[in-house]
């Protein structure tokens, strides 16, 4: 009967020993789930950041990109009327008008 009871608590001591492991082998995991899920919730929030910094500077982009339309056209603007200042201004120009100008003298 000792030998039994022996064999008995062997067996049970073992099985108690897998449940233990088995055990700690669960708290671990939910240990490294717990921990993915914070570095996950973490690198959605930077995501997000992220996000929000390209939007940012994409609208930052377009506006300067308006400006820049408006500034070209300012300066195309301007470069046509220096042209026909010059035009105007222009020694060929500038005899042809003196010469209408002499002959509302005469």
């Amino acid at each position: 009967m000792f030998v039994c009871c022996s064999s008995l608590h062997q067996s049970l001591s073992k099985e108690q020993s897998w449940r233990d492991q088995y055990n700690n082998s669960l708290d671990q995991m939910q240990q490294m789930l717990t921990q993915r899920e914070g570095h996950v919730i973490d690198a959605q929030k930077e995501t997000n950041k992220l996000q929000a910094t390209i939007q940012q500077l994409t609208d930052e982009r377009e506006t300067l990109r308006m400006e820049l339309e408006k500034i070209q056209a300012c300066d195309s603007d301007r470069q046509l009327v220096n042209e026909r200042s010059a035009s105007l201004l222009s020694p060929r120009h500038q005899q042809s008008r003196d010469a209408t100008s002499n002959y509302m003298l005469i």
